[in-house]
């Protein structure tokens, strides 16, 4: 497992960065949390305040070239985040409580708007800035809106900006992924109708915490396998399942692995129709004209392997996208397959769905 913990210390080392540079305040910035409004706007939308001419310039297309990259695993192109540029003085709008904000600034601007993005620091913020280079990201919550949540980039001018933008992408990127989904799951969780007892029942019978929102059903229950089923509409629909089986070599992390396990717990347990014999009514994987994409990532401290594609039934009925995990609970040698997916064939954006399912698979954590 030694590359396990090699990358687990490396994703560590880059979001240390965040921390880091939270030393820095901007003067002009803090409000009276009594007197904040809640914070408000679209799921996966950015209000970017910066200088029109750097926005329509080569700073802003490195911007965009972060945020705006399509997500993989979806049928159709959709962006990651909806980039919304606004003019340093329209920040006293109401588009100030936006949920997300992000401030661009290089320091070598002494423009009228350039002056007015350095009034975001304190001057001895500045001098930090200006004196180390590897400084480039301040992160603070709550800064105009309650549940708000700001990053600024800074950089002595715009190269600095545009090569930090390209060689820190992972964290500026995943900052805002993290907050977009603590913000989905708190706004799921506010009906006040979490599934505790289907939680409870979960971490008994698959040492998994968890945290399942209203309207979820279990559609199918068996040994070490559940499969979860939220009903939007007659023809939409989210699904969540659960399995696991031995852990027996680091090979399972491998994407053909993975999709080999896959295909057999469609076949198994994911069938058109339960009581039919024909073998080309499970689930199945997409593999030919649009592959599954992985990456590893940092799963709560734990090394993961996370999957993006589209599923389809073997006779071609039906299909949509898919996202799963999989990890080691390495104390019960237990290698965890989750998965989310959605069947939504009524509308071409599925990007919002896939965010709630994603909120909820981070949620799962093997009990201690």
């Amino acid at each position: 497992m030694r590359k396990v913990k090699l990358y687990i210390w490396t994703v560590i080392s880059v979001l240390s960065f965040i921390p880091l540079t939270s030393c820095f305040d901007s003067e002009n910035n803090e409000r009276d949390e009594k007197f904040l409004v809640d914070s408000k706007g679209g799921t996966a939308e950015i209000i970017v305040v910066m200088d029109s001419v750097r926005w329509n310039g080569n700073l802003g297309k490195a911007l965009r070239e972060v945020y705006e990259d399509d997500m993989p695993g979806l049928p159709q192109a959709e962006e990651r985040f909806n980039l919304i540029y606004i003019h340093p003085s329209d920040l006293e709008s109401f588009l100030r409580t936006n949920h997300n904000l992000l401030l661009v600034t290089p320091l070598d601007d002494d423009s009228r708007t350039g002056k007015a993005m350095k009034g975001f620091y304190s001057r001895e913020s500045l001098k930090k800035i200006q004196d180390n280079p590897d400084l480039f990201m301040l992160t603070k919550q709550d800064v105009y809106a309650r549940g708000q949540s700001v990053l600024y980039l800074f950089g002595r001018n715009d190269e600095e900006l545009i090569k930090n933008l390209k060689n820190k992408s992972k964290v500026i990127l995943e900052y805002f992924r993290i907050a977009e989904r603590k913000r989905i799951i708190k706004r799921l969780l506010d009906d006040g109708q979490e599934q505790k007892k289907l939680e409870g029942f979960i971490k008994e019978n698959y040492q998994l915490d968890t945290r399942i929102p209203s309207n979820f059903e279990v559609a199918k229950n068996e040994e070490n396998f559940i499969w979860l089923r939220k009903l939007l509409s007659d023809v939409r629909e989210q699904n969540i399942i659960i399995t696991h089986v031995p852990y027996t070599s680091k090979d399972q992390f491998k994407l053909e692995n993975i999709i080999k396990l896959r295909n057999e717990i469609g076949m198994t347990y994911l069938n058109d129709d339960e009581n039919s014999q024909v073998d080309s009514s499970f689930m199945s994987t997409e593999v030919k004209f649009f592959p599954p994409e992985s990456i590893e990532i940092n799963y709560d401290g734990l090394y993961a392997i996370e999957t993006r594609g589209l599923w389809k039934l073997a006779n071609a009925t039906q299909g949509g996208a898919f996202l799963s995990y999989v990890f080691v609970d390495e104390k019960r040698k237990r290698l965890y397959y989750i998965e989310g997916y959605l069947y939504a064939p009524d509308t071409q954006t599925k990007l919002v769905f896939m965010l709630e399912l994603e909120s909820i698979l981070r949620t799962f954590k093997p009990l201690k």
